[in-house]
């Protein structure tokens, strides 16, 4: 017999030979004895007590297990099947978060034990809906009327006849140029301490040397950062040095901006709007903990010195300083000397809509500083509620006096809040900047205020005229929108052309040079708007590039302080 022969006859034996069935009870009994054919295991959740079934797969007293029902390609279709066939009952979507089904029989008892309870927005105590929202309806209010009959999708340039886009274009060459590229500051991101040593002139590293320099700095337990956020948090964190130490060296920011004469500002938490996973909030964390680390290795030094030789503190504070394994290595080559105005235990508030995997809170939970999250939709954050209830808590019956008119209804010392953001979406930067109207209310009850913002600003497509803060006072509507001290104003159709040109900038090779010079123009005028109601709030305020193009694309942040 042949070998083709032979492997065909084992062949057939085997498509001819009886099908392996799925083994019906777990050996483990703590867990569902539900068989899943297509990933040849059994279901990992817990039996219900008494039974041979989670939640889920309890089927008893209604026939055949689940391992020996039919299975269909797809686990989750077949799981509804046969609940429906064992049943006569349908899983259907929770209302409370569509990602999860129930039983509809159970849906009532469900909706009120649902573990998502918990972030559903309008129940919590700092839930306005819209407060933050619809700020720049004043500029919008023949909208609708504009709208053509039948299209449902906000303007774009692509409404544009050729010639008003050409005439558009040379207008925001002729605004950026003139009004904002002299007021743009450019972050000097050089490594002070190795130009000091070798006395060459500073220079802008390459992404890979400050992203290395920043991992060896600010990364606990062996961690790798990456090459893209690590030096964007770097260079973030460097304009909030820059504004805390309120220097006004030629390294610095604040280069010709507000009173030199000014004194450091103290910090006593930080609030960072759409954190996402809190990647920006981790990095801060992390040089904190280390000047925690430091602060309690030379504690204990000075300990055991006074007690073993009877040496002066001091001479122990100089001695823990200069060695090489003490932490304060790299708080000192990175010139971070900003913690010293910064609160010891500082607390790191993180706020955003979403539930995101692999957060950063998770990193630091068990730490000396963790984070705190509130999810909720920054347009429909009390920040001053926010405070009172859950960030800053006070017993009940100060949050209702706290709540209402009467002010300094709390009597404990006035802390200073630093607001950060690394990419903050669209309208959002909106949104966030509109909580610094509360500033009169969150002094008054709350005893906080906001007097430093670092905020990097992103997807300016996502930008919306009725969200846009007006830049200065405003008497009678509908208003034109006026770029504060100068000639240029923004139609609704152009304001809509400005926000879709400016996905120019991150389009790449999509589009030639020329087009994403005018997408970054963009970008630039709607966040001057920004800046100037800012300004008109009485802060110090103007745009940053804190690190480069081949970083990110979205380069450049807000960074503002209050004027006294």
């Amino acid at each position: 017999m042949t070998a083709t022969a032979t492997h065909a006859e084992a062949g057939a034996s085997a498509r001819n030979s009886p099908k392996v069935q799925p083994p019906t009870q777990n050996p483990d009994p703590n867990f569902c004895s539900y068989y899943v054919t297509r990933k040849h295991r059994f279901c990992r959740t817990q039996c219900r007590p008494g039974s041979l079934y989670c939640c889920t797969h309890n089927v008893e007293q209604t026939g055949p297990t689940p391992s020996a029902a039919p299975q269909s390609a797809k686990d989750v279709t077949s799981c509804q099947s046969d609940a429906a066939g064992y049943r006569g009952d349908m899983r259907v979507p929770c209302p409370i978060n569509s990602n999860h089904t129930v039983y509809a029989s159970r849906l009532e008892k469900h909706i009120k034990v649902c573990p998502d309870l918990r972030y559903v927005m309008q129940q919590l105590p700092y839930f306005s809906e819209d407060k933050h929202a619809n700020r720049g309806a004043v500029f919008v209010s023949s909208v609708r009327n504009a709208l053509p009959e039948g299209k449902s999708q906000r303007y774009t340039h692509r409404d544009l006849s050729v010639e008003d886009l050409a005439a558009l274009i040379c207008k925001v060459h002729e605004c950026y140029d003139s009004c904002i590229a002299p007021d743009l500051v450019i972050l000097r991101q050089h490594l002070r301490d190795r130009h000091a040593a070798s006395g060459e002139p500073a220079a802008t590293p390459t992404p890979e040397e400050t992203a290395s320099f920043y991992n060896s700095a600010s990364v606990a337990h062996g961690e790798v950062a990456s090459q893209k956020h690590g030096p964007q948090h770097m260079g973030l964190l460097r304009c909030l040095s820059d504004v805390i130490r309120q220097v006004h060296d030629t390294d610095s920011i604040l280069v010709g901006r507000g009173s030199s004469q000014r004194a450091p500002v103290h910090v006593d938490g930080f609030l960072e709007f759409g954190a996402g996973k809190g990647g920006l909030s981790v990095a801060l964390q992390q040089l904190i903990v280390q000047r925690l680390q430091f602060i309690d290795s030379t504690t204990t030094s000075v300990g055991e010195s006074d007690e073993a030789e009877g040496v002066a503190s001091t001479q122990c504070d100089a001695a823990t300083e200069t060695s090489p394994s003490t932490p304060s290595a790299p708080l000192s080559s990175l010139r971070w000397d900003f913690l010293a105005e910064v609160a010891q235990r500082p607390p790191l508030v993180v706020l955003d809509m979403d539930g995101f995997r692999r957060k950063g809170d998770s990193r630091v939970r068990h730490t000396a500083v963790p984070l705190q999250r509130l999810r909720i939709n920054i347009k429909d954050v009390d920040l001053t509620r926010a405070f009172l209830s859950k960030i800053r808590p006070v017993p009940s019956g100060e949050v209702e006096v706290a709540a209402g008119t009467v002010p300094n209804a709390i009597s404990r010392p006035l802390e200073n809040w630093a607001v950060l953001g690394k990419h903050l979406c669209g309208s959002c930067t909106d949104f966030a900047l509109s909580c610094f109207t509360e500033n009169p209310l969150l002094i008054s009850q709350a005893q906080v205020q906001l007097p430093i913002v670092v905020i990097a600003t992103c997807c300016h497509h996502r930008c919306e005229l009725k969200h846009v803060n007006p830049p200065e006072q405003l008497e009678v509507a509908p208003a034109p929108l006026v770029l504060p001290g100068t000639s240029f104003t923004w139609s609704e159709m152009e304001f809509a052309a400005l926000a879709s040109m400016s996905s120019w900038a991150v389009c790449g090779n999509f589009v030639d040079e020329e087009r994403r010079t005018v997408g970054r123009k963009c970008k630039r005028i709607i966040d001057q708007l920004r800046v100037h109601f800012l300004r008109r709030l009485g802060y110090v305020a103007f745009q940053c590039q804190y690190t480069t193009r081949d970083v990110t694309e979205e380069n450049v942040c807000i960074v503002a302080f209050q004027a006294s």
